[in-house]
C-alpha cells in the first residue's frame, strides 16, 4: 500500500501527514481542524456561457408565444390535488428540445404546486396525460 511522506505542516512547523492544502500552505489533520474557515479565499466560480445568439432568439419567440398561450389559458389545466387554479407556468408535455420548445400544441398551462408535481412524478403524470 502507498503511504504518503511525511512534510512540514504550515500550521504546527512539524514534519506530519498532509492532510489538506491551501494554496501553498500544507495543514496536518489537527491544525486543518483549528484553521479557521475565515482564512479560506473563495475560488473564483468560472462564469456562466454567455447564450448563443441562435438560443437568445429562441428564447425570445418562447417568451412571446408563452405569454400569449397563458393569455388564452389563464385557469390550471392540469386541475391535480393542491392546484392554485391559476396557471403561472408552461409545461412541455413532450420536452423542450430542438423544435418542441416552440410547439404550442404541447404546451400545458399550469400552476406551480401542479408543476412541482408533475416533474416530481413522471409516471403518474403520464398515465394521466400530461407526459409522453
Amino acid at each position: 500500500m502507498l503511504q504518503a511522506k511525511p512534510k512540514i505542516c504550515s500550521g504546527c512547523g512539524k514534519e506530519k501527514k498532509i492532510w489538506k492544502r491551501l494554496g501553498s500552505e500544507r495543514f496536518c489533520q489537527e491544525c486543518w481542524s483549528c484553521h479557521s474557515s475565515k482564512d479560506i479565499k473563495p475560488t473564483k466560480q468560472k462564469p456562466l456561457s454567455p447564450k448563443s445568439s441562435k438560443q437568445q432568439k429562441l428564447d425570445a419567440i418562447y417568451s412571446i408565444l408563452r405569454e400569449k398561450y397563458l393569455k388564452h389559458h389563464p385557469m390550471c389545466e392540469a386541475n391535480l390535488p393542491g392546484c392554485s387554479l391559476q396557471a403561472h407556468d408552461i409545461h412541455h408535455s413532450k420536452g423542450r428540445t430542438g423544435n418542441l420548445m416552440l410547439d404550442d400544441a404541447e404546451f400545458i398551462a399550469v400552476c406551480r404546486s401542479c408543476h412541482t408535481w408533475i416533474h416530481e412524478n413522471p409516471k403518474q403524470a403520464k398515465e394521466l396525460g400530461l407526459y409522453h
